[in-house]
């Protein structure tokens, strides 16, 4: 037959040969759903015909299900299919096509369809297992047990060939489970499992037994049978196996329910769910290169190249290049190609494969998460931890260990950090006048390297308890191997060292309560640890909390994840969980590159996260909100902010966190205007006319920068292409821009030209005209081509040089044009104007990228919308394919009125060039 494959086709050919019946060497292969390449079936075929010659004498009793003339068939194509394989072993070494009959496992607990198709063909391979200790007890039973397996297999595959029917027959996911089950009683450690399984009855009998089973009955046989104690990883392994074979012994007997339909929305918490995936997702298809004529010079047909880095000190090169200009490492790093070896890397392709529905869906989760404890074992988590702190006030030593593992608990569940990373908590408790004071003295006098737990207490009360106000986490700075210069650091906005979380009094209160840290020391000027345990004993003691609640899912991971979960739900905005919790592990996303968040936004995400686990949590009481420090409670500048001279640091809630440099909106304004002014001045010389095209060409690259939020890396003229394109469109307009990737690629996104940069591109096209008449009054005859309207050229009239405007230029023009505006101006900050700009120095282009997305998280948008305006998406996203579940034309509406006002509080006006050739008056 042509559609069977040609090992199948070999071995019948060769029954052909030997005048064997081929007909029931075909009916075997068919209804056993035998390997494609006959993977090691010489062992199988033998254990096969074992089996049916032991039925055909009846030692399985009787079948019904099974026609004896069928089985007569089966037991005929089985035993020579073996005893041909022994006979002629020396020469199917050498078949192209059936060699892999002799193959054998590649160690001792091996197999050898492991990695090429184990579970596509499950009865063969739970046929090919002989017991690990073949001269024992076991072994009988484990042949029995392969016997009931195949014969009741067969009793619902035969004459089903088709692949509808045999899965509704005999689901393909039910019959691997149970031969993985029967894979694993060929091992020693699973004795006690096998001789739970009654395996000495007839096949019917067995198989009607095991349908009305009850797990926990066997359950507890298994653990009876077995010489030492079972451990609760075992006894779940035992269960999931004893699962799996009464699934497929109630589909072998018709007892199968069907699943009843889900009405309703279950009692899962209602929450928001973020980001958007395509219906369809993205397809990779090869295409073949048309190859052209020797003659064609074709300039589109010709191979794109790049240089790439030779070794690791000219990669860590291109790195800080990239770095310098404000763009994260890994927001153009993409592998190039990788050479995969099918069979060697089988796991890898086939968890790719069905990894992939996950990954696409990975943003849009059911009403409850998987990853996170849900209310009701919150419940359960808050009432084991409010136990174990009130056994702190029973005297001894176990009462107090075990209330500091349940402070250790709710430390972790509060800062959602794993149970390692609460251990390092400290305190500090500090005698001032006012809470504000004791905050502006702790964070004034030593660097925040570690959580710390502030406390507050009025001078000459000392034997008072102390009054928490609140937690203080080191600031998360995204990682970067370039540092930058303080003369560029002066003209960001201020980015804190640490942040302050205020709020959870009570629960910060019990914390410190069991850990008894209070009593151990007096008013300091140094933090402490919280926790005095042994580190061994406290996550002995934390462990055993968690296990006596009896809720398995309740583990140090998910308690570690849920208050991020928890967050990220509240704010749908990732980066600002990232610097909330501090959480190290994402410094190196990109999206924490173009984010600055404010210490305020900070502090009220906190405060809602609490709010949303504080009637979870009522066994513990409520949160009580804390003292709110006084606005002018201050946080530790950074190292150059710090040098400024009798200047007044801003109020802590204003102070930022994330990108180390954001623009300041002052500075901003008056470049802006410096600008503008020189652009309204008159062009009368040669280096006029060169500084005028120059400035002219700054000012259209930051209005593009500063409206669609491009990242500045490759070129500067996706917008202004764009735009040329439309046929000189008028208004704001829509189009399509790719700075990260070519044109045709899945990362394109779409973006808003306003009309003020739509009315400078016009203007711009009438500059570039212009440009050329006063070059030729010059004699010099530039064939300037709007495809590259945005360049510089540089030397004298004799022999100008054309020069391409990129991110590089852009940084070094903002730098030398901002040190220009800040030694002429008095504010916001005169000290600045005394820091001059190396040659080398660049401000980062990208911060405008970071700037549009703070400021339109400021004006009340939607993080998961201006992600995805940006171009960012988390994995499994798809906000601009086909038929994607993101509505971004609703989404662009409150979108683009926001970068409209953005532009007029700059001042972002359109402008006509000096140069531009007058126009006639349509009168």
């Amino acid at each position: 037959m042509s559609h069977e494959p040609p090992a199948w086709r070999a071995l019948i050919d060769a029954a052909v040969a030997d005048g064997a019946d081929a007909a029931a060497l075909r009916a075997l292969l068919h209804d056993v759903r035998a390997h494609p390449e006959l993977i090691g079936h010489a062992r199988i075929f033998a254990c096969m015909a074992a089996i049916l010659q032991h039925a055909q004498r009846g030692d399985f009793g009787a079948l019904p299900a099974l026609p004896p003339e069928r089985l007569r068939q089966w037991l005929e194509g089985a035993r020579w299919a073996a005893d041909w394989t022994r006979a002629h072993a020396a020469d199917l070494r050498q078949h192209p096509l059936l060699a892999p009959l002799l193959h054998g496992a590649a160690g001792a607990r091996g197999h050898p369809l492991m990695r090429h198709g184990i579970r596509a063909a499950p009865l063969v391979s739970a046929l090919w297992n002989e017991h690990e200790r073949p001269g024992s007890a076991a072994a009988p039973s484990l042949a029995r047990l392969q016997g009931h397996l195949l014969l009741g297999s067969l009793a619902l595959l035969r004459d089903r060939h088709s692949s509808a029917a045999a899965r509704d027959a005999l689901p393909s996911a039910t019959l691997a489970n149970a031969a993985l089950v029967v894979r694993e009683c060929s091992l020693a450690r699973a004795e006690p499992l096998l001789a739970a399984l009654p395996v000495a009855q007839d096949t019917a009998t067995f198989l009607q037994t095991l349908a009305r089973a009850r797990r926990e009955a066997l359950l507890a046989l298994a653990a009876a049978h077995s010489a030492a104690p079972a451990s609760a990883r075992q006894r779940h392994r035992w269960a999931l196996y004893l699962g799996y074979l009464i699934a497929w012994a109630q589909r072998c007997v018709g007892r199968v329910r069907p699943r009843a339909r889900r009405r309703g929305g279950g009692r899962g918490p209602r929450q928001p769910v973020h980001g958007w995936v395509g219906l369809i997702g993205p397809a990779m298809r090869r295409q073949a290169p048309e190859l052209l004529p020797p003659q064609d010079e074709d300039e589109e047909a010709l191979w794109w190249y790049d240089d790439l880095p030779r070794d690791e000190r000219e990669l860590a090169d291109v790195i800080g290049q990239e770095q310098a200009l404000g763009a994260s490492p890994l927001e153009t790093a993409e592998p190039l190609y990788e050479l995969l070896d099918a069979r060697a890397c089988g796991a890898r392709l086939f968890a790719g494969r069905w990894g992939q529905p996950t990954r696409q869906s990975a943003a849009q989760r059911f009403g409850w998460d998987w990853r996170v404890l849900t209310p009701w074992e919150l419940q359960c988590l808050g009432r084991a931890v409010r136990a174990a702190l009130d056994a702190g006030q029973q005297r001894g030593a176990a009462g107090g260990a075990r209330a500091q593992a349940g402070a250790l608990v709710l430390v972790a569940l509060l800062l959602g950090r794993s149970l390692e990373q609460a251990r390092t908590l400290r305190w500090r408790w500090v005698h001032a006048p006012s809470a504000e004071d004791a905050l502006v003295a702790v964070l004034r006098q030593a660097l925040i390297d570690a959580p710390t737990l502030l406390c507050w207490g009025p001078p000459g009360h000392e034997a008072a308890p102390p009054e928490p106000l609140g937690c203080v986490l080191p600031a998360l700075q995204p990682r970067y191997r370039v540092p930058l210069p303080e003369a560029v650091q002066a003209w960001g906005e201020p980015v804190a060292a640490a942040v302050f979380l205020p709020g959870a009094t009570h629960w910060w209160a019990l914390v410190l309560r069991a850990s008894g840290a209070p009593e151990r020391a007096r008013p300091h000027s140094h933090a402490k640890l919280v926790f005095s345990t042994q580190p061994s004993t406290l996550d002995a003691q934390a462990q055993a909390l968690l296990q006596a609640i009896g809720e398995p899912r309740i583990t140090p991971q998910r308690i570690a994840q849920t208050m991020p979960a928890i967050l990220l739900h509240v704010t749908a905005d990732a980066s600002c969980v990232w610097l909330t919790l501090a959480q190290t592990q994402h410094a190196g996303e990109p999206r924490l590159h173009y984010t600055q968040h404010t210490l305020a936004h900070i502090a009220q995400a906190w405060t809602q996260g609490c709010a949303r686990l504080a009637p979870w949590l009522a066994a513990l009481g409520p949160p009580q909100p804390a003292n709110a420090p006084h606005p002018s409670a201050v946080l530790p500048p950074t190292p150059a902010a710090a040098k400024a001279e009798a200047e007044a640091a801003p109020a802590w809630p204003i102070w930022r966190a994330g990108a180390r440099f954001v623009l300041q909106e002052a500075w901003l304004q008056a470049l802006v205007r410096d600008t503008q002014r020189r652009l309204a001045t008159k062009v009368r010389s040669w280096a006029q006319l060169r500084e005028y095209h120059e400035t002219w060409v700054f000012y259209t690259v930051l209005l593009q920068l500063l409206c669609t939020g491009m990242r500045a890396q490759r070129d500067l003229l996706g917008p202004w292409q764009a735009w040329r394109q439309m046929i000189d469109a008028a208004g704001s307009q829509l189009c399509a821009l790719s700075d990260k990737a070519p044109a045709w690629h899945d990362r394109t996104r779409v973006v808003w030209l306003p009309a003020a940069l739509t009315a400078h591109f016009a203007q711009h096209r009438r500059h570039l005209q212009g440009l050329q008449q006063r070059l030729a009054e010059y004699g010099v005859l530039w064939p300037l081509d709007e495809a590259n309207g945005l360049a510089v050229f540089d030397g004298d009239a004799q022999q100008p040089a054309l020069s391409s405007v990129g991110a590089y230029w852009m940084g070094q023009q903002l730098a030398r044009r901002l040190h220009t505006v800040s030694a002429a101006a008095t504010a916001p900050s005169a000290s600045s104007a005394a820091l001059a700009p190396g040659a080398d120095d660049l401000v980062p282009p990208n911060f405008a990228r970071a700037r549009l997305r703070s400021r339109l998280l400021g004006a009340g948008m939607r993080a998961e919308v201006i992600d995805a305006y940006l171009g960012h998406a988390r994995q499994g996203e798809w906000p601009w394919g086909p038929l994607s579940t993101f509505d971004w034309r609703g989404a662009l509406a409150d979108l683009c009125v926001a970068i409209e006002h953005d532009l007029q509080s700059l001042g972002i006006v359109p402008l006509v060039s000096a140069l531009a050739a007058p126009t006639r008056s349509p009168a």
